[in-house]
């Protein structure tokens, strides 16, 4: 085979204007505006798409080829005539800028009519608008809304601590309870947030952990303001009692037993476990009304035996024991309930919990979960931010 003939192979490939028949470039000069002369080959190469002809793009190998279909606008580069095209996904086709095939070609306030392929007026949803409009719909029942400054349709649209009135398309101030509202400990006994289901929680963003604030019950789906999210509430032991001791490994003896020792796990009463009562003897995580000693006895997989943890602050003396089965909790009741008159009952309260009860098989929802104990769920701020960022907010009330 002639070397004539393995060059035409590649002129035929590029659609340039090159054949074994015809002259081989040697620069530039010779192969026009947007090419340049590949001396190896003798082949024109495009620079880029101007250098290809209607319905062609310049690819990867310098090559001009044809366009057989597109996945988004960036597939549909400058043609000839200096022409815009975007891409029609449905079809695979570039087509003219001067048509829509959807939503993302039309600017906001705007949408795509796909009988007309052209741009009107509307909203399917608020990312249909400009950052901080709305996409209002006068009646349930139709299809497309319309961008409004100064309303809203999602709650995220309003200011820290308001709620989006989907009968209004108005930011209501929540005024249910303090959110973030001050308070010193979490206590049954001493509710300071309220209603006794709204909890004061420890400020885990505080390395000290030595700030605390009001939660506001959402157990029952009531939803949160913007700026807070609705999340579990978890207690470890029973309130404000220690569970377990702490040794410390001093000077390679341990602080209480007198055992010799490199770290203070090596210590009886050392950390994770410390002298909880499932330190030593844990459960199965698959079975956990089986007792056990190691992963061998549950299975063999690493961590099937689960051991319970001594979770202490730093250099504290006592800590609280992490749960492992439901009823490693403490056990909730119903008080100050009266039922003595049927037409005027007495509502009461779960004594941990602090919901609504009227008899003690209503507090029977404390499980364990993630090392603690779930005892509802509250408005806390949301995002990794803390209430300090929130009650700082300008549109804060």
């Amino acid at each position: 085979m002639s070397r004539g003939w393995l060059v035409c192979a590649v002129m035929v490939l590029g659609a340039c204007n090159t054949t074994s028949g015809e002259t081989r470039c040697r620069t530039n000069l010779d192969c026009g505006a947007y090419k340049t002369c590949s001396v190896d080959t003798g082949a024109c190469l495009c620079v880029d798409n101007r250098a290809c002809g209607a319905g062609e793009f310049c690819n990867g190998k310098s090559l001009c080829q044809t366009v057989a279909g597109c996945q988004d606008n960036s597939d549909c580069e400058l043609q000839s005539g200096g022409q815009r095209l975007i891409c029609d996904v449905k079809a695979g086709l570039c087509q003219s800028a001067d048509q829509c095939f959807d939503d993302s070609h039309c600017a906001l306030g705007r949408i795509c009519d796909p009988s007309t392929t052209a741009c009107v007026e509307g909203c399917r949803d608020e990312a249909d608008c400009v950052p901080g409009q709305g996409c209002i719909r006068e009646t349930n029942d139709q299809v497309l809304g319309r961008c409004s400054v100064g309303t809203c349709s999602v709650t995220e649209q309003c200011p820290v601590g308001h709620n989006c009135d989907l009968t209004t398309h108005t930011c209501v101030f929540d005024a249910r309870g303090p959110f973030c509202g001050a308070c010193t400990r979490f206590s049954p006994t001493d509710p300071q947030c309220g209603e006794r289901d709204n909890y004061c929680l420890v400020d885990t963003g505080d390395p000290a952990r030595g700030s605390h604030y009001c939660g506001v019950d959402c157990t029952q789906e009531q939803g949160c303001p913007n700026g807070y999210e609705c999340k579990p509430v978890i207690i470890f032991g029973p309130p404000a009692t220690p569970s377990c001791l702490v040794e410390e490994c001093e000077n390679g003896v341990c602080s209480r037993t007198g055992r010799s020792c490199s770290v203070s796990m090596d210590c009886p009463q050392g950390l994770p476990r410390g002298d909880c009562r499932r330190a030593i003897v844990g459960v199965c995580a698959n079975n956990t009304a089986t007792d056990c000693m190691s992963d061998a006895e549950c299975g063999g997989s690493v961590g099937s035996c689960r051991f319970s943890e001594c979770r202490v602050r730093e250099r504290a003396a006592y800590g609280v024991c992490t749960c492992l089965v439901d009823s490693d909790c403490p056990s909730d009741d119903c008080r100050d309930v009266d039922l003595s008159d049927p037409d005027n009952p007495v509502v009461g309260h779960c004594f941990l919990s602090g919901h609504r009860c009227y008899d003690d098989e209503d507090c029977n929802t404390i499980t364990c979960s993630g090392g603690g104990c779930l005892i509802g769920q509250n408005c806390k701020p949301g995002a990794e931010r803390r209430c300090i960022d929130l009650m700082g907010s300008p549109n804060a009330q």
